[in-house]
């Protein structure tokens, strides 16, 4: 996989996250890790990577596996995120994006634009 740019940074942090939420290590010890695999790769980890950024993620991840583990079978679950410079512009201009359902055998199917 390329790790370059904003892009394989980004790539770098949802990966590394992905397998943190799974621990009940500290965030400071994501963050040495995080550190140390963007520098042997030639790059860096954002500024606004911070301890407080991940114990926030790490407990909206939470929640959101918690609802999603108490929904019934079949049934759909809406995400809701803060307002950014994007959402406003799709509150103004009528954009959508695209939503994904849980389907039956268990994986995510878009449902809108």
């Amino acid at each position: 996989m390329n790790w370059a740019g904003e892009a394989g940074a980004i790539e770098r942090i949802v990966g590394s996250l992905t397998g943190f939420m799974k621990t009940e290590r500290p965030p400071q010890m994501f963050l040495d890790g995080l550190r140390n695999w963007s520098e042997a790769a030639g790059g860096g980890v954002p500024a606004w990577v911070t301890v407080e950024f991940v114990v926030r993620v790490k407990e909206r991840m939470r929640s959101l596996q918690g609802e999603w583990k108490a929904l019934p079978f079949g049934q759909g679950m809406t995400l809701t995120f803060p307002r950014t410079p994007r959402s406003e512009r799709a509150a103004r201009t009528g954009e959508t994006f695209r939503r994904s359902r849980r389907s039956a055998s268990g994986r995510f199917r878009t449902v809108g634009t």
